[in-house]
């Protein structure tokens, strides 16, 4: 199978990550992203053809982050449930099942909704030191993690992290996103080598 889909997104990544660097609060740098991650087996397949349909949760705090996961799963040939469907239906279970972690309560729903996995994300945005009046700088980081809806499984998890301030929080946390998804599903056990501000690339 052609690995030029993979190659096509770190690409993206990297001309992603330096129009961002244009808008750093520190210009003496390219302040390109910094990725960690792993995952169980992938089928290689599954996320870069449309050979199959996986019906995938998104449960996160941002919405620039359930944008660009929605999009990154949709171009990768998944369904999306619709989130508002899905925050409809936590609130439901919510009430029901008091007892509960709230990510229990998610998987719940994404077991009523027929989904296979739900893809849980954070995004933490904090002014900078010196910030004060609210105009930026920002720290951003983006953390998230795909967890099976039969058996609790995680599947892969990413986290990705401008090791400066940025100025636009919410275009920093759609490359941080993509970026956290990449590095998860960076197939190091195929041959590849994950570079942090190129993505993931053929040895």
């Amino acid at each position: 199978m052609s690995h030029k889909p993979l190659r096509l997104l770190a690409a993206l990544l990297l001309i992603q990550g330096v129009i961002t660097a244009v808008a750093c609060h520190s210009t003496a740098f390219i302040n390109y992203p910094l990725a960690t991650g792993s995952h169980k087996f992938i089928d290689i397949g599954d996320y870069l053809t449309k050979e199959r349909k996986h019906t995938v949760v998104i449960w996160a705090n941002h919405p620039a982050v359930i944008e660009t996961i929605a999009n990154i799963e949709r171009q990768s040939g998944k369904a999306v449930i619709d989130p508002a469907a899905i925050e409809e239906l936590v609130n439901e279970q919510k009430a029901k099942f008091n007892d509960l972690t709230e990510d229990e309560v998610v998987l719940r729903a994404g077991r009523l909704a027929r989904a296979d996995s739900v893809i849980f994300a954070k995004a933490a945005v904090t002014p900078a030191s010196g910030s004060t009046d609210g105009s930026g700088p920002y720290n951003c980081s983006v953390g998230i993690r795909a967890v099976n809806v039969e058996i609790g499984e995680v599947r892969w998890t990413g986290t990705a992290w401008f090791p400066r301030p940025v100025q636009d929080p919410e275009e920093a946390l759609r490359v941080l996103t993509a970026t956290a998804i990449a590095r998860a599903r960076c197939p190091i056990e195929r041959g590849f080598v994950w570079y942090d501000g190129k993505g993931c690339l053929v040895k």
